[in-house]
């Protein structure tokens, strides 16, 4: 049960994630690359492992090839560094070249891109970009802007710390301040994913487990792309990226992996500005009247087949970006995720990282400014921790989740939590972490928690969820697992036996089936449903349209009520019911239709029922349509299995079950089938196995003669 919100909230991310003005086309390249060092090779999957002597080069061969299967939503992505949006989506696009140009990004990194980038980590910047360069230039047909060429490492980076500006809500933030209207700000976001690990105690083979599975778009350049990275400098690691990432964001080598879920906890604050009663654009700050730092901006927008000027203008203050509402009021918005470029690197140095402590050192950059992250190893080390950069704010009189005054230092934090105060347990005795998109403070067995010791702010989104719940009760019936039952725990699609939203449920229970004869059947039937999505049961189905009608008529805008629960009567259950029964015989002419026949994911070789269900391990978020079926938008988008003992890596089993290289019909298995039957395919990091399920082995570039260098 996907919302509409989901939706326009995630192609809001995908709007808002751009950047940076357009790129110098001096920038001098340091690095020379040569494709004939590079080779690619595409399992029986499509999945590319990419194989060089160098980091730059791999990086190079990343590019290509995610280019090869996803050029148009790479640069979606990669006008992130640009600030060009406007010029090829139109209004929407330009709003997001003005997030960008707003909250300064543009002018940060050109302060700090000289002291904050490592030479090698620049150096494999540098090698991506010289990939995204030579496809553009060997495919220009596929090019949507020509001006966004060439792309620079700076235009990447900033397109990193835009879109975890906007994922850390700066641009819901934004939006409040413009309106004057703060009635959403500060709701969470309902977004998934699930990640958890077992070291050797609870395991029957004495090895170490991990499972991630992040959940998100389905499809576009927030859609997950999965890669392998091999170089004779130490690069190794397999796993998933967004379109257009430089490195991998989530997955294991041969020593170690880690999962990333989103984490709950005030990032963002806004300020109401006290400003002079006479003085245009003064406001007080202890005691004095300081300027607002006016700052303009020339958006160019495509309309239609033009492309116009529009003129904006935003300010700076103290706080950060300001903004004049519609009120009249001025409100400025602060947060630590606008003001570090650290992101991408710090991805980097955990993709490189050979242990423990090396994995730490990489946690220790603090670029990554959000993230529950679960981490497993060879050595049997096992990791929680609520990362980000969760701001220091000393002042205690002041409630941070609504609007504070800006009038005064008092209320102004400078710094944030080291990575040693936050939320986070190591190698717990009971042999297990997880994290569901929970509380921080339950990521492992009730005796070894984490305990609170930062303010409520580092935990806005209390309780547990279906999933966290459902793991828990998994865990619990048995004390040691073998790979294929720790892979059934991901695969689970049933709801807990208790929980706030089974409890929201129990008026279900309460009717009495012969009060309402017409849909009689269909109330006995979700009275005896044993809360599992089986593709091939009918009971499931009734309960994805009734309660997606029942959320719909109570104004729910996203997962909310799957966590906390919700209020329903007798009488609502009862209309929502017959809803669902009309709607089933109007669409379909039966009431009496399996799931497989109403959840489906359509892509260009057809349409395909899904499993799973909204807040189930195995979740997937479905929107109805006019044809009646409930199409996927949103879910169950990669999973990765890691089985670890003390010599390394043993075995690493994915799914892309909505990969691109399938959909688009190049001849590689299909996932989708895969993923019905909840079965994996295996992903080697060894070069020899690799070669023996490749269907095609080849340089990049080889219709273009010649090395590729500075240009």
């Amino acid at each position: 049960m996907k919302h509409v919100f989901f939706v326009s909230y995630f192609i809001g991310v995908l709007c808002m994630t751009i950047s940076a003005h357009a790129t110098q086309n001096a920038y001098p390249f340091s690095v020379t690359i040569d494709p004939t060092h590079i080779e690619i090779v595409r399992d029986l999957w499509g999945v590319p492992h990419i194989f060089a002597p160098t980091d730059a080069e791999v990086a190079y061969g990343l590019a290509w090839a995610n280019a090869e299967d996803a050029f148009e939503q790479m640069q979606e992505a990669l006008l992130v560094g640009k600030g060009m949006l406007g010029r090829v989506r139109g209004v929407e696009g330009a709003k997001a070249d003005f997030f960008r140009h707003a909250i300064g990004t543009e002018s940060m990194v050109e302060r700090q891109f000289a002291t904050d980038v490592s030479t090698d980590f620049l150096h494999y910047l540098e090698g991506y970009c010289l990939g995204v360069n030579a496809f553009a230039k060997a495919y220009p047909k596929r090019v949507l802007l020509k001006d966004a060429f060439p792309v620079t490492p700076k235009d990447v980076i900033q397109s990193y710390v835009v879109a975890f500006a906007f994922l850390s809500g700066v641009g819901d933030a934004i939006g409040a301040c413009v309106s004057g209207d703060f009635s959403r700000w500060q709701k969470s976001m309902g977004l998934g994913s699930n990640a958890f690990a077992l070291n050797s105690s609870r395991t029957t083979d004495g090895h170490t487990y991990l499972c991630t599975n992040p959940h998100f778009m389905v499809d576009g350049a927030l859609s997950f792309y999965e890669a392998h990275l091999s170089s004779q400098e130490g690069l190794n690691v397999a796993g998933a990226l967004f379109q257009g990432g430089a490195s991998i964001f989530l997955g294991s080598n041969q020593n170690l992996g880690w999962g990333m879920t989103f984490n709950h906890f005030d990032r963002v604050d806004i300020y109401e500005l006290t400003m002079h009663p006479t003085k245009s654009n003064f406001y007080e700050f202890d005691g004095k009247w300081c300027q607002l730092e006016e700052r303009p901006v020339k958006l160019k927008v495509k309309i239609g087949p033009i492309t116009i000027p529009v003129r904006r203008k935003s300010y700076w203050s103290v706080h950060g970006p300001a903004f004049k509402a519609e009120n009249g009021k001025f409100y400025a918005v602060r947060a630590p995720s606008y003001a570090t470029l650290k992101s991408a690197e710090q991805y980097y140095r955990m993709n490189k990282a050979q242990d423990f402590g090396q994995f730490k050192e990489a946690l220790q950059l603090q670029g990554i400014p959000m993230f529950n992250i679960v981490y497993a190893d060879k050595d049997d080390n096992l990791l929680y921790i609520s990362n980000g950069l969760y701001p220091k704010r000393e002042a205690t009189d002041c409630d941070w989740k609504c609007v504070v005054p800006g009038n005064t230092s008092h209320t102004l934090w400078t710094t944030c939590h080291p990575v040693a105060e936050i939320p986070q347990v190591e190698n717990p005795d009971c042999g297990y972490v997880f994290n569901c998109n929970n509380t921080p403070y339950s990521a492992t067995c009730a005796a070894e928690n984490p305990r609170p010791t930062l303010p409520s702010y580092a935990n806005s989104r209390p309780g547990e969820t279906n999933r966290s719940l459902r793991l828990i009760e998994l865990l619990a019936e048995r004390e040691k697992f073998d790979f294929a039952d720790f892979k059934r725990l991901k695969f689970d699609h049933q709801y807990p036996k208790t929980g706030k939203f089974i409890e929201s449920l129990q008026p279900i229970y309460a009717i009495q089936p012969a009060k309402y004869p017409d849909i009689a059947p269909q109330i006995a039937m979700m009275q005896r449903w044993n809360r599992s999505a089986d593709l091939d049961s009918i009971a499931p189905t009734y309960f994805l349209v009734a309660i997606e009608e029942l959320f719909k008529r109570k104004g729910f805008l996203d997962d909310e009520p799957f966590m906390f629960g919700f209020s329903a009567t007798e009488q609502e259950f009862i209309d929502v019911i017959r809803y669902a029964k009309d709607y089933l015989i109007k669409h379909f002419g039966t009431s009496d239709i399996p799931l497989r026949q109403v959840q489906r994911y359509k892509r260009s070789d057809g349409d395909f029922g899904v499993a799973g269900f909204a807040d189930v391990m195995m979740a997937n978020y479905a929107q109805p349509q006019k044809d009646g079926k409930y199409n996927l938008l949103f879910g169950d988008t990669y999973i990765h299995f890691a089985d670890f003992n003390k010599d390394g890596l043993q075995r690493l089993e994915t799914l892309l079950p909505f990969s691109l290289s399938s959909a688009k019909g190049k001849g590689y298995a299909d996932q989708l089938e895969l993923y019905n039957r909840q079965t994996t395919k295996p992903i080697y990091l060894d070069r020899p196995q690799v070669q023996k399920i490749a269907q095609r082995t080849y340089n990049p570039q080889k219709e273009v003669r010649g090395k590729q260098g500075k240009p």
